[in-house]
């Protein structure tokens, strides 16, 4: 938080220096910082910059390190194309983030802690929405959207134009500008061994609920155990106008080795997120 607060006086000093009038043109373009991580031995921080095109009504996010103390940032990420997501590894060798592949769709990439050697890791079809390491490094998990509703058109094959139809007979159906597109999005968990993943394996089959939770919910809703042997997530395992009028999500534990999940805050109606576990896996938060 001091190194995030501290870039931000500097941009705001440089434009108090300008002596212009603070306008909301002059305000988007500010690059706008977010998702600072501290490396595992404490001494440098990556973080995002994300700046705005107003002409294309856009925006696009690089990643940057600065030392921990202080100093000048340095660029690790700053294609064209859009970078976040920025997460040491625990061993603290190598920095995951997530940018498009060649199909435009959004996997992971690994890099030194110095910005070189950026190496795709992932291969999923039709990307991932974010993605955790084990401490142990044993395994990933990774959130990807899996379409388990047919659309208008699947449904009745004799109307073949009806792709931009909408069958709506209770809620949810939209959640502020985002429709229900049919998918859902499930964790998957694979091997993983020096930059090389396994096949993801859904520790969610079968199930028309969404982890992380829709539509504010990222990777802080999903951890490992630090010995990777388990895995805690948040989700609301309700459908329908049911999910739409309850505020009780719950955590839950998935065991990598049996494959078995189980509710840890049931009966604790409201909103339950976030798990942690302690350094040494003997107490657990969320």
């Amino acid at each position: 938080m001091r190194i995030i607060c501290s870039i931000l006086f500097i941009l705001f000093s440089s434009v108090a220096g300008t002596s212009q009038t603070l306008t909301p043109e002059l305000l988007w373009k500010l690059g706008r910082l977010s998702d600072p991580r501290i490396s595992p031995d404490g001494k440098t921080v990556i973080y995002n910059v994300k700046n705005y095109d107003l002409a294309a009504n856009k925006g696009q996010a690089d990643i940057f390190s600065v030392a921990y103390y202080g100093g000048e940032p340095v660029a690790l990420a700053n294609s064209p194309a859009e970078e976040n997501s920025a997460r040491w590894r625990p061993d603290g060798k190598k920095i995951g983030f997530m940018a498009a592949d060649k199909d435009g769709a959004m996997q992971l990439w690994e890099m030194n802690p110095d910005g070189s050697n950026k190496t795709q890791i992932s291969k999923v079809a039709g990307g991932i929405i974010c993605y955790g390491y084990a401490g142990s490094l044993s395994h990933i998990w990774y959130a990807a959207d899996v379409t388990m509703d047919k659309k208008p058109s699947e449904i009745y094959p004799d109307l073949p134009k009806t792709d931009g139809a909408r069958i709506i007979d209770g809620l949810m159906f939209k959640h502020w500008n985002a429709w229900e597109d049919y998918a859902y999005s499930h964790i998957f968990v694979a091997t993983y061994a020096e930059g090389s993943i396994g096949a993801g394996v859904d520790i969610m089959p079968n199930e028309k609920w969404d982890s992380p939770t829709t539509p504010f919910g990222g990777d802080e809703q999903i951890s490992f155990s630090p010995d990777g042997k388990k895995l805690a997530y948040t989700c609301k395992k309700l459908n329908g106008t049911d999910a739409a009028v309850s505020t009780n999500t719950d955590i839950y534990i998935y065991d990598l080795n049996s494959g078995k999940t189980s509710n840890i805050t049931e009966g604790m109606n409201g909103y339950d997120n976030d798990p942690c576990w302690s350094p040494d896996g003997k107490n657990f938060c969320g």
